[in-house]
């Protein structure tokens, strides 16, 4: 069980934020949860992306199918919200090509749980 490759130099869209993720217009119930259950909208974007920044690092990450875009992952994190409330969020990944940064491609909250890794012994704990 790894952390996500290169999770120290992760991608992630403030555009993509704002324009489907975080957007009521565009995704009503993802947005609505996002706003209800971390206090996470179009305004305070950035403070999302810095959250999931300073937590990637740590947590299991689950290679998935491969396709034409890419290697996928999924990294499920426990997120303490803008309202300071906690939520699990599932972010998934694509790296485009070997040595590559992963680029966010999806995230919601989720009722799955984030798993930790033990860097030093690359092993959950």
């Amino acid at each position: 069980m790894n952390i996500l490759p290169n999770a120290d130099k992760i991608i992630i869209s403030i555009e993509k934020l704002i324009g489907y993720a975080l957007n009521l217009d565009k995704q009503p119930d993802k947005a609505l949860l996002f706003d209800i259950v971390l206090g996470y909208n179009i305004s305070n974007a950035e403070e999302l992306i810095a959250n999931i920044n300073s937590n990637i690092k740590n947590l299991k990450s689950v290679e998935k199918k491969a396709d034409k875009y890419g290697k996928r992952y999924q990294v499920i994190m426990n997120l303490t919200g803008a309202n300071n409330r906690e939520a699990n969020v599932l972010t998934g990944w694509v790296i485009e090509k070997e040595g590559g940064n992963p680029r966010l491609t999806t995230l919601y909250v989720t009722n799955r749980k984030a798993e930790r890794v033990n860097q030093n012994e690359n092993r959950t704990i």
